[in-house]
């Protein structure tokens, strides 16, 4: 639903559905892509917005969570 939102220019929506998903996203069974996918979308978001510090936040987030992933498929 966040993506939706994003596609139509409304990013606050966008922004809360995504928090929505970070919060619920441990009951999933593959939590972590997930998590960065959310991030992801959240650091786009901000960015749209011109929020470049939150935004910075999100990013290296994500970034963190998919090097983990990474490492987890070797």
């Amino acid at each position: 639903m966040g993506n939706t939102y994003a596609d139509i220019d409304a990013h606050e929506k966008a922004i809360e559905a995504m928090e929505v998903v970070l919060s619920i996203a441990d009951t999933a069974a593959n939590s972590t892509r997930i998590k960065a996918a959310a991030l992801t979308g959240l650091s786009n978001n901000y960015s749209k917005l011109e929020n470049y510090e939150k935004a910075l936040e999100y990013a290296y987030q994500s970034k963190t969570l998919a090097e983990e992933l990474q490492n987890e498929q070797v």
